[in-house]
């Protein structure tokens, strides 16, 4: 488990200076409590989505190597020359939001078509 401790602006470190029944203090602990049920509540919402990436996950990692040459072969026919030349025909501002965009396509493709793959059989080809 992970504290953390958050100081007001003027407080130091050393137990001494903040007494026990210090307005600084009360806030300190009111602060670490809402901090610590936020993110109990986070973990808690998250734990669904965590489930369907890994479950995701999993499948692509039964099936590596055929994603790992799928994903390169679809790059190079989306961005190079022999393919569609994506990356001579964007505008320079778009290159990173473009290759982000292609990427997570490129991603959830990989994903989804291990998961139908794997409905059949047990691992990739």
């Amino acid at each position: 488990m992970i504290t953390v401790l958050t100081l007001l602006p003027g407080q130091s470190s050393s137990r001494s200076s903040i007494g026990a029944g210090d307005p600084g203090r009360r806030r300190q602990r009111r602060r670490w409590a809402a901090q610590h049920r936020v993110v109990r509540g986070m973990v808690a919402e998250g734990l669904e989505t965590f489930v369907a990436v890994r479950t995701g996950l999993s499948w692509v990692g039964r099936m590596a190597m055929t994603c790992y040459v799928l994903q390169n072969l679809i790059f190079s026919v989306i961005f190079y020359d022999f393919g569609l030349g994506l990356v001579g025909k964007l505008p320079a501002e778009w290159n990173a939001w473009g290759t982000l965009a292609v990427y997570v396509g490129v991603a959830l493709f990989l994903v989804f078509g291990s998961g139908l793959r794997l409905r059949r059989f047990s691992r990739g080809p």
